[in-house]
């Protein structure tokens, strides 16, 4: 898993890439915990280069969105994997769109 993060006047964009499975959800949980909890604005989490997910990072990613991280650009692999997993409503509220 890589991240990316970019700022804009209004949110910070933290851009997930790669794996976010089991055997990768802890040093991204580090990092999102990390950006939570210094967040001077809105944290925008985008999820379009997640490859490959695992309830492990669903449950990350809807963590994330619970403490307050809004969730972008949702990748049909995720979104399979919350269908899968009864999930999908979790996620399907607070998506919106980075340009």
């Amino acid at each position: 898993m890589t991240e990316d993060t970019a700022n804009t006047s209004e949110c910070k964009v933290l851009e997930l890439k790669g794996d976010l499975t089991i055997a990768e959800v802890s040093v991204t949980h580090e990092r999102l915990v990390s950006e939570l909890t210094n967040q001077n604005g809105s944290i925008v989490i985008d999820v379009t280069g997640v490859d490959a997910i695992d309830a492990a990072g669903l449950q990350l990613i809807i963590a994330a969105q619970r403490s307050g991280a809004r969730i972008s650009c949702i990748s049909p692999t995720l979104e399979r994997v919350a269908a899968i997993l009864g999930l999908s409503d979790a996620l399907a509220h607070n998506e919106i769109e980075v340009n």
